[in-house]
């Protein structure tokens, strides 16, 4: 059974920000979810990369935050597919697996890594960093690679 779930009822007054959460796992997908939405965030859900690639195609997003391990396509396959088609907006993956793990030549598609398990605070802090504008550079390196990197003051 497959799920894509759009958020009810943003609290935010700033213009909403969309964020896609490519997640297999339903808990994990929700309790991110709900987290996002409390913080002010539109939420997107697909459950797998192949749904998360084509939920981006159609709809518009200002981050993407995908798990790697999933059924269908994984998230970097997915990062990859939409890196080569010119999608710039940031992507956070979200794993289990070490990032020293994960394959060296896909590494370079995400701009975040954030091992899970995350707590609210990680989840919100990535979102509020990647709300303001940030473009994918193929120059660039993911911005943190341990929890705990973030300035929560800052976010």
């Amino acid at each position: 059974m497959t799920y894509e779930l759009k958020s009810k009822g943003v609290k935010c007054n700033a213009v909403s920000k969309r964020i896609l959460i490519v997640e297999d796992e339903m808990i994990i997908a929700i309790g991110a979810m709900t987290d996002l939405e409390d913080e002010g965030y539109e939420v997107v859900l697909a459950n797998d990369g192949r749904r998360g690639l084509e939920a981006t195609m159609r709809q518009t997003f200002d981050l993407i935050i995908t798990d790697y391990m999933m059924p269908r396509m994984n998230g970097l396959d997915m990062i990859d597919s939409l890196r080569r088609a010119g999608v710039l907006l940031p992507i956070v993956l979200a794993t289990s697996i070490s990032e020293a793990a994960l394959p060296r030549l896909q590494r370079a598609g995400y701009d975040l890594y954030l091992p899970k398990p995350y707590r609210t605070r990680d989840i919100c802090a990535a979102a509020s960093r990647f709300s303001a504008g940030f473009i994918h550079s193929n120059v660039s390196r993911p911005l943190a690679t341990k929890a705990g990197v973030f300035d929560y003051e800052t976010c």
